[in-house]
């Protein structure tokens, strides 16, 4: 298949999926998704928006599939066989639909306003469209995920750290945070977002004694920024 053949393949199938839900996605977003459909044809995956619907309709190579790298690092560090929340799983859960799926046992609960609906036929998936908050209930949670969770960055790595749970997340590019005036710590303003996050992480795990912050790389998968998780010592 050429890549103009891909490229309208994938334009077809995005466009039919966007028209099933249409009543879900703002104007501006079914226009954004439609210009840019076909941008998987050239091996481009990192549009989030895009990329979780790729992933419903199964149109990316494994080997490309950020999600499915970051399953890889997390099974890596951690047990998935245990209670996890996932803060800010986009419209489409793909994520945590993907790990309900490899776990033996325990539960992944969902958190985002976004989220195109609160159904799901796998029964250790939980859905909730609302945000995660302060006030969110973390009992019986033993590990926290998040994959470019954007502005929740920061409060998914305070809440996990502080009620001694386990994380790992994928940070984004922080360009859109940067115009934000939200970070509870006062570090040199010549900082950038990621460097920012990171520095808050690391705070936050020493405070809380989980161990130390490592950083691992999904650039294979298309993702120039970093993946922050705690490591506990042995």
């Amino acid at each position: 298949m050429t890549t103009n053949e891909t490229k309208k393949m994938l334009i077809n199938q995005v466009d039919e999926f966007v028209e099933k839900n249409k009543t879900k996605y703002s104007q501006a977003e079914r226009d954004y998704i439609h210009q840019n459909a076909g941008c998987g044809a050239y091996g481009f995956y990192n549009s989030a928006i895009l990329r979780q619907i790729y992933a419903k309709l199964d149109l990316i190579p494994p080997e490309k599939n950020l999600y499915l790298g970051f399953i890889d690092l997390l099974e890596r560090n951690f047990d998935i066989n245990q209670n996890i929340i996932e803060v800010g799983g986009g419209y489409i859960p793909k994520l945590a639909e993907y790990v309900a799926l490899k776990q033996k046992q325990g539960t992944i609960t969902v958190y985002d306003p976004k989220l195109l609906t609160t159904t799901t036929t796998i029964p250790n998936l939980i859905l909730k469209k609302e945000k995660f908050t302060e006030n969110t209930s973390l009992e019986g949670i033993g590990l926290q995920i998040a994959c470019m969770p954007c502005e929740a960055t920061e409060i998914t790595i305070k809440k996990a750290c502080e009620n001694n749970i386990d994380f790992m997340v994928a940070l984004c590019s922080g360009s859109e945070h940067e115009k934000d005036n939200y970070y509870s710590y006062d570090y040199d303003s010549e900082l950038d977002w990621e460097s920012r996050m990171i520095c808050i992480a690391h705070e936050y795990v020493q405070k809380y004694g989980l161990g130390q912050l490592n950083e691992a790389s999904l650039k294979e998968y298309g993702s120039p920024y970093p993946v922050l998780y705690n490591k506990r010592r042995k």
